[in-house]
């Protein structure tokens, strides 16, 4: 099955300032990273974790890979690296050369995402890549985008030896010093190393998981909709649509768990 030779990356790290006050909140994360990691292994995947160091703003300040280094000491199937730079580029591009060497798969994911990686989400995966994918995104119900083709690493998988010979992802995806979410573009720009494999070449899974409340609060909607305005400016600047970016779809997807739960 492709999970045996997939590793899961997860980027973690505490950059918020270092006072008293902010030490149990750091313990909190610490502790979630733990047990997303934990949750991952009982699939059978290793876990590499990418933790940003430095003077980047987003740099972690709380000593997260030391903390993940004492508490998986013993396990051969957790790896803890530290990246000097950002987290949306450098944080995923600098382990590539060491990921492609010992994996056919990579499976970026959020710490507080892997609840999407369900025993059948996992399935769906192994099969989509059985079928010829090289990218297979895993979409929350409530992430339209995803749903038309838009890469999105919070949860998607790769295949590691095509990404790494179209040169892994954009440079331009580094995030900024200041980083401005109301008029900067970067952390989307996952979407061009998957328009790069080509149409036909990306499945979609929509994982049996609760969606939430579907109406959109307006600190959703305004983040929807500033991934929206992320996504299309960074596309028109490529001289892409939205239509280019579902041309990538494989035939037969999305597929939609919920409904097979149903029938």
């Amino acid at each position: 099955m492709a999970r045996t030779s997939m590793v899961a990356v997860m980027r973690v790290y505490c950059s918020f300032k270092r006072t008293d006050e902010n030490s149990a909140r750091a313990h909190t994360e610490h502790r979630k990273m733990c047990e997303a990691a934990e949750y991952v292994l009982r699939s059978g995947m290793h876990v590499v974790f990418s933790v940003p160091i430095g003077k980047h703003p987003d740099a972690d300040v709380w000593d997260t890979a030391s903390f993940l280094r004492t508490y998986f000491n013993k396990n051969e199937k957790v790896t803890v690296h530290t990246v000097a730079g950002d987290p949306f580029y450098r944080a995923l591009q600098k382990l590539l050369p060491k990921l492609v060497r010992s994996f056919r798969y990579m499976l970026s994911v959020s710490y507080t995402s892997v609840h999407l990686l369900t025993p059948e989400v996992l399935d769906a995966v192994d099969t989509a890549f059985k079928n010829g994918a090289s990218t297979v995104n895993i979409v929350p119900p409530d992430m339209s985008t995803g749903l038309v083709g838009a890469a999105n690493n919070q949860c998607m998988a790769w295949e590691l030896g095509g990404l790494w010979w179209r040169g892994g992802f954009d440079p331009r995806d580094a995030k900024p010093r200041r980083f401005d979410m109301d008029t900067d573009i970067q952390g989307v720009g996952e979407i061009i190393p998957a328009y790069k494999f080509g149409p036909k070449s990306m499945a979609i899974i929509v994982p049996n998981v609760e969606a939430g409340d579907s109406r959109d609060t307006p600190e959703q909607l305004k983040k929807r909709l500033n991934k929206e305005r992320r996504i299309t400016t960074w596309l028109e600047r490529d001289g892409l649509t939205w239509e280019d970016l579902k041309k990538l779809i494989m035939h037969g997807y999305p597929v939609d768990l919920r409904k097979q739960s149903a029938a």
